[in-house]
């Protein structure tokens, strides 16, 4: 074959594309690069290659998918070497690979001067399958002329028998025939010069004689085989045993040999010396564990060096949240500002890079813990709601009331998925709203798709563009001058997550008009813990509830929430209409459970609604909880004087909604007079969560002590700090804690050991009321 080869580069990262090509070019070949595996089809038609370097995950059609189609549509006489590039590694992997038919197998990251020895390898490979077929060739030629030479006079089978033996002698690999017993009766000088025996050493010995043992049976079956069925075989491996002891790898051939009466007589075929191929494929095998410890140690490194960036970096946006609580002047704020805003855009960058770098090795993993999709919601709810109202623009979210809450999945990603989108709508939104609605997609009896969905009425995006948003490292605004920040890599990112829990993302928007970005995600419903929703709060179910308040916004937002919990809602807008409904409601003994109102801006306002009610001798009882954006001086004395339950300012999130509604009905429910009841507010609410507990913070970084113990100290918890984990078992030993902290790097004892340590004193107390205490692990180690 001509050193200079036709080689295809089956790859759709252009990057690395555009290196083999480069690479391949410099060393004389002729290069043709696609992006996937359909484009390879295409190009197949209308040229043909020697050699083909394809990535295994692509669009359309992957690396294997293509392996099957090369091998069986046969685009070329010739034989077509094929070597599969991919970070897939596992063993698994390479048998799938090379069962799908490719013929070697390289790990990315690859060292350029492997990849021209592949290439190497592949030549060698190719030139003794040109010579086998050259060697098939004139075998198939002379069999089916030796079929009429048997039919003709004697002297003419004579010629033909010594044209014949001319022809075995000629070709370089070894030819042999053999009776049915395996007793060798003709072979050529390669076989003679393969086993290192004498013509007249070697006629009549059997393949057992020249087999090692482990090859013995092998060879049988093949040849048990080949004489039952008729059907030649090709490519038996074997171990020889040469003459002198030395060991060789072979690859052989079998075909019956049939006489003039059509009986099977004995059995010939091709001999190949694959020896030296054995030894690269060993020497490839080292290769690549040398190659995967380089990845190993490479992925420790990545984690270390992401320990030691995210520890201080998360120190100083700690230390400037703190800062900024300070009283502080407009220039000191707007310092502040920036260092906290670059600071996030770095820790932001840093998570983006590893959770893709962990996508691109295949190494990111999905848990499946049960929790409650109501707290993550209400969580993200809370975040959002501070970062939107600072930027002037309203946000909701919304649970339909057909989805289970309680379910089996991966909190984490869920969130970190929202997070995404819910921040890049904040970020290209300047006026309106943004709005998260989660509905029920399909359901099974344990299994349901949700359908999660982010809409906002920002600027939109660009048909042309839609597609580059979901591709890493791009944005809409692709341009160096371009207004918005950002790796590009957040959307990526998230359509990974959303296809490793079995769903799927999509994108809807219109330049100007704002964007509406969707995904699914396929979680079990947790059918198996008890005592707890499925989408009916504990006492609300089924309660009427009426809702009053001017803000359509506020009544969209509070609604869903009450029907989520089993409520059932009437909304109005109006005091006046509020007063009829509520006296027809008396007429027809159809009373309400609870009057949610407000501030109201035509008629009656919340306080005077509120005030007529109280004077209804019939609804003196009902419970009333009054919500106003912002409170006014006396407005809780106010409150009091006409008998409103609850009363609560500033954005009201669902949690707090749930559990004043919850206090406000377990008092009406002990005392029906309202006149000597306390005034539920934030403060209630605040005592109400019990939030004087005490944690043990394990930490040994200065600057997250700080951080951290400020946070929880100014929360209200009680916290007992140790700087290692050899502090936190004694601690431990001494106190009991509701919660502990555990940094997971530490000098002395790190967190791993002092978590086994604790367990074990756990397991060791056998009285009735030992509990298992919650241990959360903090780490910049990722």
């Amino acid at each position: 074959m001509e050193q200079k080869l036709n080689i295809l580069v089956v790859e759709d990262d252009p990057v690395s594309r555009g290196l083999m090509v480069k690479l391949l070019k410099q060393s004389g070949h002729a290069i043709t690069a696609v992006e996937n595996g359909l484009k390879a089809l295409e190009t197949f038609k209308m040229q043909s290659f020697h050699i083909v370097l394809t990535d295994w995950m692509m669009p359309k059609v992957d690396g294997i998918e293509l392996c099957r189609t090369i091998r069986n549509q046969k685009f070329s006489e010739n034989y077509i070497y094929i070597i599969l590039l991919t970070a897939k590694n596992a063993q698994e992997d390479i048998l799938s690979g090379l069962d799908a038919g490719a013929d070697d197998y390289l790990v990315k990251p690859f060292n350029p001067s492997e990849l021209l020895a592949r290439l190497n390898t592949g030549v060698r490979i190719l030139n003794l399958e040109i010579d086998r077929k050259k060697a098939e060739k004139k075998i198939r030629q002379y069999s089916e002329g030796l079929e009429e030479m048997v039919l003709k006079r004697t002297e003419e089978l004579k010629n033909s028998e010594e044209k014949y033996r001319t022809i075995i002698e000629t070709i370089e690999d070894g030819y042999y025939e053999s009776d049915l017993e395996g007793r060798l009766t003709f072979f050529n000088d390669s076989t003679l010069k393969y086993s290192g025996y004498t013509s007249k050493e070697l006629f009549h010995k059997s393949f057992r004689e020249l087999a090692l043992d482990k090859s013995i049976y092998d060879l049988f079956k093949v040849y048990h085989q080949v004489y039952k069925t008729g059907r030649p075989v090709r490519q038996v491996e074997w171990l020889l045993k040469t003459k002198s002891g030395q060991i060789k790898f072979m690859d052989c051939s079998a075909s019956l040999i049939i006489d003039a009466k059509s009986h099977p007589c004995g059995f010939r075929g091709i001999i190949r010396d694959v020896t030296n191929q054995k030894k690269i494929e060993a020497e490839l095998v080292e290769k690549r564990k040398l190659a995967e410890a380089a990845n190993k140690a490479k992925s420790e490194f990545i984690a270390n060096i992401s320990h030691e960036i995210r520890t201080p970096l998360n120190g100083i946006i700690g230390m400037t949240e703190l800062l900024e609580e300070t009283p502080l002047d407009d220039h000191q704020k707007r310092l502040f500002k920036t260092i906290d805003s670059e600071a996030s855009a770095l820790s932001d960058l840093i998570n983006d890079v590893l959770d893709f770098s962990k996508i691109e090795a295949q190494k990111m993993t999905i848990e499946r813990i049960s929790f409650n999709l109501s707290n993550t919601i209400d969580d993200l709810t809370r975040i959002m709601t501070f970062r939107s109202n600072r930027k002037g623009i309203a946000f909701s979210a919304k649970i339909s009331p057909d989805v289970p809450l309680l379910l089996i999945g991966d909190p984490g990603k869920l969130r970190q998925i929202l997070m995404n989108l819910l921040t890049n709508a904040l970020k290209f939104t300047y006026e309106g709203k943004i709005e998260l609605t989660v509905t029920v997609a399909t359901t099974t009896k344990n299994q349901v798709k949700l359908r999660f969905t982010v809409s906002d009425t920002g600027i939109g995006i660009a048909s042309e563009k839609k597609k580059l948003i979901f591709e890493p490292f791009t944005q809409a605004d692709g341009s160096t001058t371009r207004k918005y920040g950002g790796t590009g890599l957040g959307t990526t990112i998230s359509m990974h997550l959303a296809r490793l829990m079995g769903g799927e993302m999509g994108l809807d928007s219109t330049l100007g008009k704002g964007s509406l970005f969707w995904f699914t995600v396929v979680m079990k419903v947790d059918v198996q813990k008890k005592g707890a929703p499925k989408n009916n709060a504990i006492g609300l179910s089924n309660l009427h509830i009426l809702l009053v308040n001017a803000s359509q916004t506020t009544i969209e937002n509070l609604s869903s929430s009450l029907a989520s919990w089993g409520c059932q809602v009437i909304t109005l807008t109006s005091g006046n209409e509020a007063l009829t409904v509520l006296k027809q409601s008396l007429s027809i003994k159809d009373s309400y459970a609870m009057i949610i109102t407000g501030s109201l801006t035509s008629d009656l306002d919340g306080f005077t609604l509120s005030q007529h009610i109280r004077d209804i001798k019939a609804l003196e009882s009902v419970p009333i909880l009054y919500l106003t954006p912002s409170g006014n001086p006396g407005d809780g004395k106010r409150c009091k004087q006409i008998g409103i339950n609850g009363y609560l300012t500033g954005t009201i999130e669902p949690r707090q909604l749930y559990t004043a509604s919850m206090m406000i009905l377990s008092q009406h429910h002990k005392c029906r007079s309202y006149k000597n009841l306390e005034l539920i507010t934030r403060h209630s609410l605040s005592e109400a969560e019990d939030r004087r507990i005490q944690i043990l913070l394990v930490e040994d970084y200065p600057t997250n002590q700080k951080l951290t113990m400020n946070h929880l100290v100014k929360a209200g918890y009680r916290v007992d700090l140790a700087e290692n984990g050899q502090q936190a078992v004694e601690a431990f030993k001494k106190k009991a804690y509701d919660l502990i902290l555990m940094d997971m790097q530490m000098p002395v004892m790190d967190g791993y050991t002092a978590i086994k340590a604790i367990r074990t004193l756990e397991s060791m107390q056998t009285t009735s009321e030992t509990k298992r205490t919650p241990i959360i692990a903090t780490t910049a180690h990722a």
